[in-house]
């Protein structure tokens, strides 16, 4: 039952809080089954919700939500997110194979933020986008308040910039020890760092006509990216702080997508409800590999092993 809490409140208090592994897991073994498909929806809809906050209102509001239906949610997006990062992943490189760098690129990013979107709700949090409010986007951040009780805060606060999602993530992750050895190098990625990948990803994608010019120009081409294979891949978490700006870009990704998928494993294997919906998630991802074809699949078929998330990886 969603209760309105005083207006003197410390946002940064859950928008910076970034909790240990035990707490994280042990919250999440409170999901239970939701009507609702993601968490924007379950914000809009929710009946007791729309009833203690209109959805339109333009006043300042936050409100303490205690639901086991939100836990369940978040895990349900995170999973969704792994799928879209794995895709993405694979479709960037058939982008280089073809020598559309810029367009590879660009997709590696969105690779990258589909990854970080995924392991930001496996913390409790969400940036949820309602509806237009005065032809301006208008959303809430959601963000666990309690670690002993499915309880969330949910307030007015709409950021919904990439530049923001890295910053999340970094936030959010900077005490995660879980998998600290095995990923040293990406959670220890410094702000400037993290946004410098939007800045990357931006110069691509907003420089007019870039896609049309590396094809006219063998300048724009990277043959060295067009023969990534297994071994590669494999080897591409190493990489992560490496001089390449475009292997480094491609190994970040690749490694957000490996934490991931084995911190989403160790929340699920606690809680047969979201074990369910691991598996039903890692199905689909079998799905997608075996309709892809040649030295894609292979490399899918390598990623998709470490998306299974049962691996011992420190």
């Amino acid at each position: 039952m969603p209760t309105k809490i005083k207006h003197i409140f410390d946002r940064n208090r859950y928008l910076h809080r970034s909790e240990p592994f035990t707490i994280i897991s042990e919250w999440f073994r409170n999901a239970q089954l939701s009507q609702f498909t993601s968490i924007r929806e379950y914000v809009i809809n929710c009946t007791g919700l729309k009833k203690a906050m209109p959805i339109d209102s333009d006043d300042n509001f936050h409100i303490e939500l205690n639901s086991v239906e939100i836990p369940y949610l978040l895990f349900l997006e995170s999973q969704a997110f792994l799928n879209r990062a794995l895709s993405n992943f694979c479709a960037q490189l058939t982008l280089h194979r073809s020598g559309f760098s810029s367009w590879a690129t660009i997709t590696t990013y969105y690779s990258s933020f589909f990854a970080m979107s995924g392991l930001i709700r496996l913390q409790g949090k969400a940036r949820i986008s309602t509806h237009d409010l005065n032809k301006l986007p208008r959303g809430f951040f959601l963000c666990m308040s309690s670690t002993t009780q499915p309880r969330c805060i949910l307030f007015n606060h709409w950021r919904n910039y990439h530049k923001q999602t890295c910053l999340d993530f970094g936030l959010a992750y900077r005490n995660f020890d879980l998998f600290r050895y095995s990923f040293q190098d990406l959670l220890s990625l410094r702000n400037d760092e993290l946004i410098e990948e939007v800045r990357r990803r931006n110069a691509y994608n907003y420089i007019l006509e870039t896609g049309f010019r590396e094809i006219a120009s063998a300048d724009h081409s990277r043959p060295d990216l067009a023969r990534i294979g297994v071994n590669k891949v494999r080897s591409l978490p190493s990489l992560v702080t490496g001089d390449d700006p475009d292997l480094a870009y491609m190994a970040r990704a690749c490694s957000r997508i490996i934490l991931l998928a084995a911190t989403s494993w160790h929340i699920a294997k606690h809680c047969n409800i979201l074990r369910q919906v691991f598996d039903r998630f890692l199905q689909d991802r079998v799905q997608l590999i075996n309709n892809l074809s040649g030295i894609n699949c292979a490399v899918g078929k390598c990623l998709l092993c470490f998306t299974r998330g049962r691996m011992k990886l420190n």
